[in-house]
């Protein structure tokens, strides 16, 4: 189960693996250093609600499937950022992507 669920954030994986060659390829190191610590961060709280569960905000304690979830959602996050700074810097034009 916790491959199949890891298995969603494996299209984000690949857009962070570009941004980070692409930041590199500029020179910056530390955006993405910075983006990482933050997926990093957001997996480590998600971790903890997911798998042990939070009764007063009624979410269950999932175990082996809430790390896995808690991991999709922080790759997400920082697929997120990652596409929202490659656009603030120009290196993405998204409105090509539409055309």
């Amino acid at each position: 189960a916790y491959l199949r669920i890891r298995a969603v954030a494996l299209p984000a994986s690949l857009v962070n693996t570009v941004a980070i060659g692409a930041f590199r390829g500029h020179l910056d190191t530390s955006t993405p250093l910075y983006v990482i610590l933050l997926q990093t961060l957001a997996d480590v709280i998600l971790d903890a609600v997911f798998v042990f569960g939070v009764e007063a905000l009624n979410i269950p304690a999932m175990g082996v499937e809430g790390a896995a979830w808690s991991t999709v959602a922080s790759i997400w996050i920082s697929c997120l950022s990652f596409c929202v700074l490659l656009s603030q810097r120009g290196f993405v034009d998204w409105t090509a992507a539409y055309s």
